[in-house]
């Protein structure tokens, strides 16, 4: 069972049903109300199925069992079958002709990698408990005691401290792959039987581990975006009013539609401009990845093709790195948002983007310690610096993101302290901006 396709498949038909039963409170009457239907249907059971069936809630509990599943695998394979990557197993299960293929792991690698799955789990129960401690606190804080849904507001904030639970998930996978790369256990059951392995298993298994965390990469970047139309929401303060004159041919609530609709957008530009160009860059990888396993012949032109967007895009990407980053701390200082979401706003917002930053630092990083003849710093191999397989680098970079992944967890923790207290005030403070719309504006 490839556990990274039905993980794929779920996470697109989560965010489909997200989209299309979010219609309630603070959401656009336009849409067809499917909360509604969902009521209608649950009167025939019970009104507590009405919580199951939101989306937040099936998606904690498809993640849990995706960690679960990638928990068992890594004690089952990896701890028990394989004695925790014990060396002189491994030699015995690779036939001889297999030997030049398989890199060794040093003893210091496979003790941090072995670690690395128990720490990615702390990590995700304590995001998982912040996650639960936000979707509680924000239904206790809804007027409706059996209203099971969260303000779009609440719904893009869940979005946004849940990003840890998918890097550690596709995480973890990427480093069952990377480990069943590096100890050829991706082809043990044909070895058992003195069969022969198939031809491009191995690349196969290794692009699956990019694909994994291509995937946690385009996730972070949604949730970026979600943060920053969180922003822009409370960009608009709802104290902001227009008042209607003699004359004027235009309702004072479309004026002041129109003028919050574009606060929103120019106050967060530059962190949708840099959201933008990850994705797309982050949607062709991912593509021309799947297209280097389906088209092996053309493995050439693809990885060609993988080095030219890469290219063309990270000059862009860089510089609309700075002015993301610039814009968050220029509106981070206004007083609209300081008052929705506390203080310290660039700090949450960077505390969003660390992963980020790690993905596409970290492997740079450690490319500068790589041993392979025509891949190794010029600079490092002359001063006896590198000492870095390829494949090890990949190891060591799958671990420390996992490792990552648990500092912010703590360090969202910390940081967003998601107390009834904090999140009633973010709740009213983005129902108070909804209401002052539908609220009638009389004439002075």
């Amino acid at each position: 069972m490839d556990e990274a396709l039905i993980g794929w498949l779920f996470f697109g038909l989560m965010l489909l049903w997200r989209f299309v039963s979010r219609s309630g409170p603070g959401q656009s009457c336009d849409r067809v109300d499917v909360q509604r239907h969902i009521r209608k249907f649950c009167c025939h059971f019970t009104p507590r199925l009405q919580w199951f069936l939101q989306w937040y809630t099936i998606t904690g509990l498809g993640l849990t069992l995706l960690m679960a599943r990638s928990m068992f695998d890594v004690w089952k394979y990896d701890y028990k079958s394989a004695h925790y990557l014990d060396p002189a197993i491994i030699n015995n299960k690779i036939p001889d002709h297999e030997r030049f293929e398989i890199v060794q792991i040093p003893g210091w690698l496979r003790m941090m990698s072995l670690f690395a799955p128990l720490i990615g789990t702390v990590g995700f129960v304590i995001t998982m408990r912040q996650s639960s401690l936000l979707v509680i606190n924000s239904l206790r804080a809804n007027v409706g005691k059996d209203d099971w849904l969260l303000h779009r507001c609440i719904d893009q904030l869940l979005i946004v401290i849940g990003v840890p639970l998918v890097f550690i998930v596709f995480s973890l996978r990427a480093l069952v792959r990377q480990w069943e790369v590096m100890t050829g256990s991706f082809c043990w059951s044909y070895w058992d039987k003195m069969a022969e392995c198939p031809y491009g298993m191995r690349d196969l298994v290794a692009d699956q581990c990019k694909l994994d965390m291509y995937f946690a990469t385009a996730f972070q970047f949604y949730a970026m975006w979600e943060f920053g139309e969180l922003c822009g929401h409370f960009m608009s303060d709802h104290r902001l009013s227009w008042r209607e004159e003699e004359g004027e041919s235009e309702r004072p609530t479309d004026i002041m539609r129109d003028y919050r609709r574009t606060i929103k957008w120019t106050s967060v530009l530059a962190v949708f401009a840099f959201v933008g160009i990850g994705l797309l860059k982050s949607v062709v990888e991912f593509g021309l990845t799947v297209a280097l396993n389906v088209l092996p012949q053309m493995s050439g032109e693809v990885k060609e093709n993988i080095a030219l967007v890469d290219k063309k895009v990270n000059s862009v990407f860089a510089f609309a790195t700075v002015l993301c980053v610039l814009n968050m701390l220029l509106i981070s200082k206004m007083w609209p948002l300081r008052d929705a979401l506390g203080e310290n706003i660039s700090l949450k917002f960077h505390g969003t983007r660390t992963m980020l930053l790690v993905v596409q630092i970290q492997p740079q990083v450690l490319n500068f310690f790589v041993t392979e003849p025509g891949r190794e710093h010029k600079w490092a191999s002359d001063h006896g610096l590198t000492f870095l397989h390829p494949e090890q680098s990949v190891l060591l970079n799958v671990t420390l993101v996992l490792y990552w992944c648990f500092f912010v967890s703590v360090a969202s923790a910390f940081i967003w302290k998601l107390d009834f207290e904090l999140v009633s005030h973010i709740n009213k403070k983005a129902r108070d901006i909804d209401n002052s719309l539908s609220a009638p504006l009389i004439a002075s």
